[in-house]
């Protein structure tokens, strides 16, 4: 029916006659099934909240590395779906995830930055030159199953383990004292709206790509 004691996130959510748009295109076949066929306008529907992936799009391209770039949303358990960015670099420029990522969050807000970039060497493109992002969607998926924990540095400075750190954050956006690294985040009231602010704390701090920092969890 909405969101808890949230009018706002509610109004942008649901339409007046209380309808959650997904932004999925389908018919409905002879058998009376629904038959999923595409986007309306590519929407990411992330908490929510409809985002243009082409609005992310133009801000990573702002940066002088990025030469092209294509945002896709993958589903997530919490959220229906996550943001991700593919980018094509420039000649002879390096990429740094951290660093782009935190410029997107300067223009974009932590809620519209992407969790998680890949550095591709081109993007798929249909005859007329626009971009596959449905191939896109399948590798970030592939990706995200295959992918070992990626280190980028090295471990924190103040001598903590990694879910030491983030149980330390959680402590700080959540409110919340003495939170133990095995505590469940969404138990102690967490939100996807705290979640993000979380991944924007951390990403100061933490040399690690967060979402497979927390997929590969016991293993730290």
């Amino acid at each position: 029916q909405g969101y808890y004691k949230d009018p706002d996130m509610t109004a942008a959510a649901l339409d007046a006659e209380g309808w959650l748009h997904t932004g999925d295109l389908a018919y409905q076949d002879a058998d009376g099934y629904f038959v999923v066929v595409g986007r309306a306008k590519e929407l990411i529907i992330k908490a929510g909240v409809n985002i243009a992936p082409g609005q992310i799009d133009e801000v990573l391209e702002s940066h002088p590395a990025v030469l092209e770039a294509a945002a896709v949303g993958v589903p997530d358990t919490y959220v229906g779906e996550d943001l991700v960015a593919f980018v094509v670099l420039r000649s002879g420029m390096v990429g740094d995830e951290r660093e782009i990522l935190t410029f997107c969050e300067d223009l974009l807000g932590p809620f519209k930055t992407p969790t998680r970039l890949h550095f591709v060497a081109d993007l798929p493109k249909g005859p007329s030159g626009k971009v596959q992002r449905l191939h896109l969607v399948d590798r970030a998926i592939a990706l995200g199953r295959a992918g070992p924990l990626h280190a980028v540095g090295p471990m924190p400075a103040d001598g903590r383990t990694f879910l030491e750190t983030i149980a330390a954050a959680w402590s700080v956006i959540l409110g919340c004292d003495g939170i133990e690294p095995s505590a469940d985040f969404f138990a102690l009231g967490g939100q996807s709206l705290a979640a993000n602010k979380c991944i924007s704390k951390l990403r100061e701090t933490l040399p690690v790509a967060l979402e497979t920092l927390i997929a590969n969890q016991e293993a730290l």
